[in-house]
């Protein structure tokens, strides 16, 4: 049995996962002073994006990653069996907590330090060394890929594409709808709502913010679409996205589980180049769009916009040499940068006790 104090701290470190638009989808029971259930709360998460609760399986893979990183710093090891009930879709994962002879606190304060940073990163490529340290700490967690392109030209030439996920957003009526009803524009609301996409975070600058809110309106995002003004931003955008030294991809098998092995990937890389000072930021967009348009469901996009989704994949495919049968997963930009100008808050555990 272990201390309620040291599965709340454990629990307290694994809500630190980054989700979709902060969404946080999970809750917790606790059984038997050892045992942590995971609930998926996939209503929660980004609808559209959200295409099979993929999206909500990476946040729950990163979820369980902090856990396991800070359970072992507290010298326990978690024993994990995810999916265990197929007569409960929504229990993500069964944790059972046992003593672990030795403490491991490599990556521990990262848990707390990790944030999305948005900002332009350096154009310098990540250091040799590094490199190999990300590829050990991705393979210890296995069943998911990371490949990582360590080079400024690959970066610039890969912008454009991810960039395509703007044009979507502001073009597309139903996602424009749902990424401004996820903006959070100022603290106060931040502190009723305490998720979705605070604006800070977002790095604008003062006249893109304020042209933000005006585009709220669809009626007057369109018209503007009609002077090619959606086009305009991504290629804004693509600038921010072309700034840096280095890109990489997280590769599975087209099966809903592996997107949890992806999160867990994702978090184990992003904690250890928080460790060493370094910075990461996901564009996620067009991979979920593909997913859905693989399935034969387009959602509301135009054929243009299919168009631009599949051309978009195809081009980070091709650089990263994907194979058939398996998917993108995540995408993000990596390197140097200054601090980010805000952090995202995330909410206490919601852990339910039982004896």
């Amino acid at each position: 049995m272990i201390r309620r104090e040291d599965i709340q701290k454990v629990l307290e470190a694994g809500v630190q996962a980054p989700s979709g638009s902060n969404s946080q989808p999970w809750r917790f029971v606790v059984r038997d002073g050892k045992t942590v259930e995971i609930i998926a709360l996939p209503e929660k998460d980004h609808p559209i994006l959200n295409y099979r609760y993929r999206g909500t399986w990476i946040a729950h893979g990163a979820l369980i990653e902090n856990i396991t990183v800070a359970a072992r710093s507290l010298g326990f090891e978690p024993t994990i069996e995810l999916f265990p009930e197929g007569k409960r879709p929504n229990l993500t994962a069964r944790l059972t907590f046992s003593a672990r002879p030795i403490a491991d606190v490599s990556l521990a304060e990262a848990v707390f330090a990790r944030a999305t940073n948005r900002k332009n990163y350096g154009p310098e490529p990540l250091p040799a060394a590094l490199l190999e340290e990300l590829k050990r700490e991705a393979a210890s967690v296995g069943h998911a890929e990371l490949k990582i392109m360590n080079d400024p030209r690959a970066v610039q030439a890969l912008a454009p594409a991810v960039a395509v996920n703007e044009i979507l957003m502001l073009e597309d009526k139903a996602v424009h709808k749902l990424f401004f009803e996820e903006i959070v524009w100022n603290k106060e609301e931040l502190e009723k709502r305490h998720e979705g996409l605070y604006l800070p975070t977002m790095e604008l600058p003062l006249p893109s913010r304020l042209g933000l809110r005006l585009c709220r309106s669809w009626g007057f995002m369109n018209i503007l679409n009609h002077l090619g003004f959606a086009r305009i931003i991504a290629k804004q955008n693509a600038a921010v996205y072309g700034a840096g030294g280095a890109v990489g991809v997280i590769v599975v098998p087209d099966d809903d589980k592996a997107f949890l092995w992806a999160g867990r990937v994702m978090e184990r890389v992003w904690l250890t180049l928080t460790a060493h000072g370094y910075q990461m930021h996901l564009i996620t967009g067009i991979f979920f769009f593909h997913q859905k348009m693989l399935s034969g469901d387009p959602g509301s996009f135009s054929a243009e916009h299919q168009r631009l989704v599949k051309e978009a994949y195809r081009k980070v495919a091709e650089r990263f040499k994907i194979e058939k049968g398996e998917l993108i997963a995540l995408y993000f930009r990596l390197g140097r940068a200054a601090p980010p100008s805000a952090t995202s808050p995330k909410q206490p555990p919601v852990v339910e006790w039982e004896p």
